[in-house]
């Protein structure tokens, strides 16, 4: 049983009321079958990000966001500087929950404005409902106030059903409620946060993201 099984299997030991997301971790073979299912795992998450996995971040990392992807809170709010590894981490949840049977949407910002601005409505109702939605690098990009709004319907919307959701930001918690409605704010607060420290440290010539044990 690999590091992340186990961390897996420990924090499902706590029942929630929100349907626990499964994380897998599996290594592909490099048949035909494999190679296209790859490909569709990694729809929507950038080139840069699409090749990583959790076994690529630290234990204390993995054991957090799997303490999280079984528990009751809905959204895991991860806020931190450049070079944190934010935006890795957040989309090898994403494959992970993937590989695990879930629907699951990975969103950089620009794109969610791009689409919300187009009023790509099929955009918008995927976002709102499927099992695991992942906004990357919220409050990064300037948006409209129907963008504003919309963004706000959705998020308040998965935490009213209890839908996963996963948050990467530079703002800290405190911030979110003068950039954010003052109501979705309260609500990010009741979920997990991460706060990734040292960057990255270097073991046997590769980089391992670490998140901070302290967070919260």
């Amino acid at each position: 049983m690999t590091s992340i099984e186990t961390a897996i299997g420990a924090a499902r030991a706590a029942r929630s009321s929100r349907r626990a997301i499964s994380l897998a971790e599996r290594m592909p073979s490099r048949s035909e079958a494999d190679v296209a299912r790859a490909i569709r795992l990694s729809q929507g998450i950038p080139a840069r990000y699409a090749r990583g996995t959790l076994s690529d971040f630290a234990p204390a990392a993995v054991e957090r966001v799997a303490t999280w992807a079984a528990s009751s809170k809905w959204c895991l709010y991860m806020a931190g500087g450049v070079g944190t590894r934010k935006s890795s981490l957040a989309a090898a949840i994403v494959m992970a929950a993937r590989l695990g049977g879930h629907r699951s949407m990975f969103a950089p910002m620009d794109v969610a404005i791009k689409q919300i601005r187009s009023f790509h409505d099929w955009w918008i109702e995927q976002a709102g409902e499927c099992e695991l939605l992942v906004l990357d690098d919220l409050g990064a990009a300037r948006d409209t106030p129907h963008v504003h709004e919309t963004l706000n319907r959705i998020l308040l919307g998965r935490y009213d059903r209890e839908l996963a959701t996963v948050l990467t930001s530079n703002l800290p918690l405190a911030t979110l409620r003068t950039e954010y409605d003052e109501r979705l704010a309260d609500r990010i607060r009741e979920g997990y946060h991460l706060c990734p420290g040292q960057a990255s440290r270097r073991v046997a010539g590769e980089e391992k993201p670490q998140i901070d044990p302290n967070g919260s």
